[in-house]
Protein backbone atom coordinates (compact mmCIF):
# COMPACT_ATOMS: atom_id res chain seq x y z
CA UNK A 1 0.00 0.00 0.00
CA UNK A 2 2.85 2.38 0.83
CA UNK A 3 4.66 1.61 -2.41
CA UNK A 4 1.44 2.19 -4.39
CA UNK A 5 0.80 5.50 -2.61
CA UNK A 6 4.39 6.60 -3.18
CA UNK A 7 4.24 5.78 -6.88
CA UNK A 8 0.77 7.27 -7.27
CA UNK A 9 1.76 10.57 -5.68
CA UNK A 10 5.08 10.47 -7.54
CA UNK A 11 6.90 11.21 -4.28
CA UNK A 12 10.66 11.41 -4.12
CA UNK A 13 10.76 10.14 -0.55
CA UNK A 14 8.96 7.06 0.73
CA UNK A 15 6.23 7.61 3.31
CA UNK A 16 7.22 6.18 6.73
CA UNK A 17 5.02 3.30 7.80
CA UNK A 18 4.56 4.76 11.26
CA UNK A 19 2.98 7.91 9.75
CA UNK A 20 0.48 5.83 7.79
CA UNK A 21 -0.42 3.72 10.83
CA UNK A 22 -0.76 6.81 13.02
CA UNK A 23 -3.09 8.50 10.54
CA UNK A 24 -5.14 5.33 10.12
CA UNK A 25 -5.54 5.01 13.88
CA UNK A 26 -6.52 8.67 14.16
CA UNK A 27 -9.14 8.26 11.42
CA UNK A 28 -10.59 5.14 13.01
CA UNK A 29 -10.70 6.58 16.53
CA UNK A 30 -12.35 9.79 15.31
CA UNK A 31 -14.77 8.02 13.00
CA UNK A 32 -18.45 8.70 13.59
CA UNK A 33 -19.55 5.51 11.86
CA UNK A 34 -17.92 2.98 14.23
CA UNK A 35 -19.28 2.10 17.64
CA UNK A 36 -17.14 2.07 20.78
CA UNK A 37 -16.59 -1.76 20.85
CA UNK A 38 -15.29 -1.73 17.27
CA UNK A 39 -12.94 1.16 18.10
CA UNK A 40 -11.63 -0.81 21.11
CA UNK A 41 -11.03 -3.85 18.86
CA UNK A 42 -9.12 -1.67 16.40
CA UNK A 43 -7.16 -0.17 19.28
CA UNK A 44 -5.92 -3.68 20.20
CA UNK A 45 -4.94 -4.28 16.57
CA UNK A 46 -3.04 -0.98 16.42
CA UNK A 47 -1.30 -1.74 19.72
CA UNK A 48 -0.15 -5.05 18.24
CA UNK A 49 1.07 -3.29 15.07
CA UNK A 50 2.94 -0.69 17.13
CA UNK A 51 4.60 -3.47 19.13
CA UNK A 52 5.70 -5.17 15.90
CA UNK A 53 7.24 -2.08 14.35
CA UNK A 54 8.66 -0.67 17.58
CA UNK A 55 12.41 -0.94 17.87
CA UNK A 56 13.88 -2.07 21.16
CA UNK A 57 15.54 0.49 23.35
CA UNK A 58 19.27 0.78 23.27
CA UNK A 59 21.23 1.13 26.49
CA UNK A 60 24.33 2.74 25.03
CA UNK A 61 26.90 4.22 27.39
CA UNK A 62 29.81 4.96 25.03
CA UNK A 63 30.92 8.05 23.15
CA UNK A 64 28.41 10.52 21.71
CA UNK A 65 25.52 9.22 23.84
CA UNK A 66 23.31 12.20 23.00
CA UNK A 67 23.66 11.76 19.25
CA UNK A 68 23.04 8.01 19.50
CA UNK A 69 19.95 8.56 21.70
CA UNK A 70 18.58 11.06 19.15
CA UNK A 71 19.23 8.53 16.40
CA UNK A 72 17.39 5.75 18.28
CA UNK A 73 14.51 8.14 18.96
CA UNK A 74 14.25 9.01 15.25
CA UNK A 75 14.30 5.32 14.33
CA UNK A 76 11.57 4.54 16.86
CA UNK A 77 9.42 7.35 15.50
CA UNK A 78 9.94 6.04 11.97
CA UNK A 79 11.53 9.22 10.66
CA UNK A 80 14.03 7.66 8.30
CA UNK A 81 15.44 10.82 6.72
CA UNK A 82 16.06 12.36 10.13
CA UNK A 83 17.58 9.07 11.33
CA UNK A 84 19.92 8.96 8.35
CA UNK A 85 21.14 12.52 8.98
CA UNK A 86 21.75 11.67 12.64
CA UNK A 87 23.55 8.48 11.66
CA UNK A 88 25.74 10.58 9.36
CA UNK A 89 26.59 12.84 12.33
CA UNK A 90 27.53 9.82 14.46
CA UNK A 91 29.75 8.46 11.69
CA UNK A 92 31.42 11.84 11.12
CA UNK A 93 32.15 12.16 14.84
CA UNK A 94 33.51 8.61 14.93
CA UNK A 95 35.68 9.15 11.85
CA UNK A 96 37.07 12.44 13.14
CA UNK A 97 38.03 10.76 16.42
CA UNK A 98 39.64 7.87 14.54
CA UNK A 99 41.63 10.33 12.39
CA UNK A 100 42.76 12.22 15.47
CA UNK A 101 43.80 8.96 17.11
CA UNK A 102 45.69 7.86 14.00
CA UNK A 103 47.47 11.22 13.82
CA UNK A 104 48.47 11.03 17.48
CA UNK A 105 49.86 7.52 17.03
CA UNK A 106 52.09 8.40 14.09
CA UNK A 107 55.77 8.01 14.84
CA UNK A 108 57.88 10.82 13.46
CA UNK A 109 60.60 9.30 11.31
CA UNK A 110 62.99 11.91 9.94
CA UNK A 111 64.27 9.80 7.06
CA UNK A 112 60.77 8.71 6.03
CA UNK A 113 59.57 12.33 6.27
CA UNK A 114 62.44 13.55 4.12
CA UNK A 115 61.82 10.85 1.52
CA UNK A 116 58.09 11.50 1.44
CA UNK A 117 58.69 15.24 0.99
CA UNK A 118 61.06 14.47 -1.89
CA UNK A 119 58.47 12.28 -3.55
CA UNK A 120 55.53 14.61 -2.92
CA UNK A 121 57.26 17.71 -4.27
CA UNK A 122 58.69 17.19 -7.76
CA UNK A 123 60.71 20.41 -7.80
CA UNK A 124 62.59 19.21 -4.73
CA UNK A 125 63.20 15.88 -6.41
CA UNK A 126 64.57 17.65 -9.49
CA UNK A 127 66.80 20.08 -7.59
CA UNK A 128 68.35 17.36 -5.42
CA UNK A 129 70.61 15.96 -8.22
CA UNK A 130 71.63 19.51 -9.16
CA UNK A 131 72.67 20.24 -5.58
CA UNK A 132 74.57 16.95 -5.44
CA UNK A 133 76.48 17.85 -8.62
CA UNK A 134 77.40 21.27 -7.21
CA UNK A 135 78.64 19.66 -3.99
CA UNK A 136 80.70 17.09 -5.91
CA UNK A 137 82.28 19.78 -8.13
CA UNK A 138 83.07 21.89 -5.05
CA UNK A 139 84.62 18.86 -3.32
CA UNK A 140 86.65 18.05 -6.47
CA UNK A 141 87.93 21.64 -6.68
CA UNK A 142 89.01 21.53 -3.03
CA UNK A 143 90.90 18.27 -3.69
CA UNK A 144 92.53 19.78 -6.77
CA UNK A 145 93.61 22.85 -4.80
CA UNK A 146 95.14 20.64 -2.11
CA UNK A 147 96.99 18.59 -4.72
CA UNK A 148 98.29 21.74 -6.37
CA UNK A 149 99.38 23.11 -2.99
CA UNK A 150 101.20 19.84 -2.17
CA UNK A 151 102.78 19.74 -5.62
CA UNK A 152 103.94 23.35 -5.32
CA UNK A 153 105.27 22.70 -1.81
CA UNK A 154 107.14 19.64 -3.07
CA UNK A 155 108.69 21.64 -5.93
CA UNK A 156 109.70 24.36 -3.48
CA UNK A 157 111.29 21.78 -1.18
CA UNK A 158 113.19 20.22 -4.08
CA UNK A 159 114.35 23.63 -5.27
CA UNK A 160 115.34 24.55 -1.73
CA UNK A 161 117.36 21.36 -1.32
CA UNK A 162 119.08 21.96 -4.66
CA UNK A 163 119.94 25.49 -3.65
CA UNK A 164 121.33 24.22 -0.34
CA UNK A 165 123.33 21.51 -2.12
CA UNK A 166 124.75 24.07 -4.55
CA UNK A 167 125.58 26.45 -1.70
CA UNK A 168 127.31 23.69 0.21
CA UNK A 169 129.14 22.58 -2.88
CA UNK A 170 130.12 26.11 -3.71
CA UNK A 171 131.25 26.88 -0.15
CA UNK A 172 133.32 23.64 -0.07
CA UNK A 173 134.93 24.41 -3.34
CA UNK A 174 135.78 27.87 -2.09
CA UNK A 175 137.16 26.50 1.12
CA UNK A 176 139.32 23.97 -0.75
CA UNK A 177 140.58 26.61 -3.20
CA UNK A 178 141.82 28.78 -0.43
Amino acid sequence: MLDFKTREANLQRAIPISDVIEKAEFNIVNSQYLDFERKEAFKLVFDQIYNEIATPTLDYQGRHVNIVDDLVDSIQKGKSSEAISKLRRVLEAFNSEMDALADSQKVDRPLAGALSSLIEKPYVLLTFPLVMIVVWVWFFLILQRRRMYRHRRMIEMIYESKVQDEYLLHSRSRASSE
